[in-house]
């Protein structure tokens, strides 16, 4: 029983750490869009 709550519990920590890493990637990217957006309004 020991092994399964341990092998459950680390599925969960790789699952919060993957969405983690996609939240921060998204953010990332959103922020650089916004950077692009604001060069390309001063380029004009």
């Amino acid at each position: 029983k020991a092994t399964n709550a341990n092998i459950i519990v680390i599925r969960a920590a790789q699952g919060i750490i993957v969405a983690s890493t996609e939240a921060i990637k998204r953010s990332l990217s959103d922020s650089r869009i916004r950077v692009a957006r604001r060069v390309v309004v001063e380029a004009e």
